[in-house]
């Protein structure tokens, strides 16, 4: 075997673990997210390495624990316990990667461009 095989079968495994974890984040988005936001009427939006739930008001809602990661204390809003279990699934990191697994999982709803 040589340094550049072994180079080629990591890009491969590099590529298939990417590819595993953009399928993964679109699969919690579709069972979990969407159907979350659709019965609360809340966005969700994710970039920059964070993620966030808006309500209805446009305002941020986060778990208690999370409170202080709003701008202002006055500016989020808790969410209900039974809720909790999302943050929990957002909050795990991706193997090899050091992000969580919130950060991959696209905006709802989908963000318009403009033309």
């Amino acid at each position: 075997m040589t340094p550049s095989q072994v180079e080629k079968e990591i890009d491969q495994l590099q590529s298939a673990l990417n590819n595993g974890v953009l399928a993964l984040s679109e699969k919690i988005r579709q069972e979990v997210i969407i159907p979350f936001c659709k019965r609360y009427r809340y966005t969700f939006i994710s970039g920059m390495g964070s993620y966030f739930f808006k309500n209805r008001d446009k305002r941020y809602v986060y778990p208690a624990h999370h409170i202080c990661m709003a701008r202002t204390q006055t500016d989020a809003v808790k969410w209900p316990d039974e809720l909790n279990d999302i943050w929990k699934i957002l909050e795990i990191e991706t193997p090899g990667r050091g992000h969580e697994i919130g950060t991959y999982i696209n905006d709802y709803p989908t963000k318009k461009r403009s033309a």
